[in-house]
């Protein structure tokens, strides 16, 4: 039968198997009764003869990222000289900041599900386009009931690594972020609200990925997992209630974990937190709007280590106002917390984002080109920064982190090197080589005389 649709990625180099925007897309229009075809080729030739051999009635390109945007023209090009009659409609996080970058096709603004459908209704009605809710230049759509979402369709078994080396199924049981912050753009799509699937759902959702997927260890990738606590008691009182087994990790901010919660959700599976700091710098925090204090992100690393659980802490280096102090507060800072693993990143200036802003006015983006905004990339270095190079400095912070202390060798080993598999202990054995030993040999060898080098290397470096 000819698909109604044909969903697809552009060509993007990497693994994106734990994305949920075409399972959940084609979950929800399946159910409607339309019939949808995956393309999950990753070459623009292979995607073209994949088309010719199912030829769908329209085509439908989901962009979650913005470094995906050159490559979604470069195949929409292809599409509209090879099937010049065949609608395309675009999607996702970029089409929805930036429609512009997609005035030749139609562009999903928001949330793509009740938009999908009334515009294969309108294909095959050949109904009028612009009475659609959603597309960009017609009026804006309202939010959906997640409790009328069923899973996402997926084709393959969906995973992601924790951070204990851990492969576990991405679940997210809620949609959108209430906070501001600078360097994101969430408030933008989510319009500061959060919108949940009701505990019955989500907890009937584990049970069927469960015996689907064949696991017990889950990634609930919810923005602030515990932003309503009440809920996630609810739902930790419904695992154990129901004798549902499973391994999880959520994702927070410091300023929303107690001490109740914490060993409520240790006691129904939770395994580890993560939460992003993002700097060790006060005036910073304040600048760029992550609403939390030093602290406050003290107080919580303490309050997860007690509760028994993994932490996991995330700082980036390069916001507009960093400058040599404010990167070395930070990467002392993130010694300090002690965490049990910790993530540098450096700074993207996003579009639409506060960042963004502030660095087309003072200066320092390096390029825009979009297909360079990827976290390998350096694509740009704030004023006070200029010079240093920015990957290394990444570098040196998180070797700076992970060599300071023999405990956390240990308490890697024992996470890493015993969990079954042999990914886990290349992976340790990666870190141990990389990171552990240079450091950990010079410490140990000239104890007191090689610290005063190697701080005043640090101090001097930067």
């Amino acid at each position: 039968m000819t698909p109604h649709i044909m969903l697809m990625y552009p060509p993007h180099g990497e693994e994106v198997l734990y994305l949920t925007s075409i399972p959940s897309l084609s979950s929800y229009l399946q159910d409607l009764g339309y019939i949808v075809n995956i393309c999950n080729h990753n070459e623009y030739k292979d995607i073209i003869n994949y088309i010719k051999n199912n030829k769908p009635m329209a085509f439908g390109i989901s962009i979650p990222f913005t470094y995906m945007a050159y490559n979604a023209r470069t195949l929409i090009l292809m599409l509209k000289t090879e099937f010049p009659d065949v609608p395309i409609i675009v999607g996702g996080v970029h089409p929805t900041l930036c429609p512009e970058d997609f005035d030749d096709v139609n562009v999903c603004i928001g949330e793509g599900e009740e938009t999908l459908k009334e515009f294969l209704y309108a294909i095959l009605t050949k109904g009028d386009l612009k009475e659609i809710a959603g597309l960009y230049g017609n009026k804006e759509r309202e939010f959906m009931d997640l409790n009328t979402i069923d899973l996402p369709d997926w084709k393959t078994k969906p995973q992601t690594t924790l951070t204990n080396g851990m492969k576990a199924i991405p679940y997210s049981s809620s949609r959108g972020c209430p906070y501001n912050c600078g360097f994101c753009s969430n408030w933008i799509l989510s319009k500061h609200r959060i919108r949940y699937r009701s505990i019955s759902n989500t907890i009937n959702d584990l049970k069927t990925l469960k015996e689907k997927f064949n696991t017990d260890v889950f990634d609930f990738r919810d923005e602030t997992f515990t932003v309503d606590k009440q809920r996630v008691k609810d739902f930790c009182k419904a695992l154990l209630c129901e004798n549902i087994k499973i391994k999880w990790w959520c994702q927070t901010r410091a300023n929303l974990v107690d001490e109740d919660t914490l060993k409520l959700m240790k006691s129904a599976g939770c395994i580890g937190i993560s939460m992003g700091i993002e700097s060790g710098d006060t005036k910073v925090l304040k600048k760029i709007n992550k609403g939390i204090t030093l602290k406050q992100a003290r107080h919580s690393v303490n309050l997860i280590k007690q509760a028994g659980l993994m932490s996991y802490t995330g700082f980036m280096l390069g916001h507009p106002w960093d400058d040599e102090q404010s990167v070395r507060n930070t990467i002392d800072f993130a010694e300090e917390l002690d965490a049990d693993a910790v993530g540098f990143s450096i700074t993207c200036p996003y579009p639409k984002t506060k960042i963004r802003e502030i660095a087309e006015v003072e200066g320092g983006i390096l390029t825009n080109d979009y297909s360079k905004y990827k976290s390998n990339h350096v694509v740009y270095i704030p004023p006070k920064l200029k010079g240093h190079d920015m990957k290394k400095l990444k570098e040196h912070a998180e070797r700076y982190f992970y060599s300071r202390n023999i405990k956390r060798i240990y308490s890697q080993f024992k996470r890493m090197f015993f969990q079954k598999g042999w990914k886990p202990k290349a992976h340790f054995m990666i870190l141990l080589v990389k990171s552990y030993f240079p450091y950990w040999i010079k410490w140990k060898m000239m104890e007191y005389i090689a610290y005063k080098m190697y701080a005043d290397e640090w101090r001097n470096g930067i």
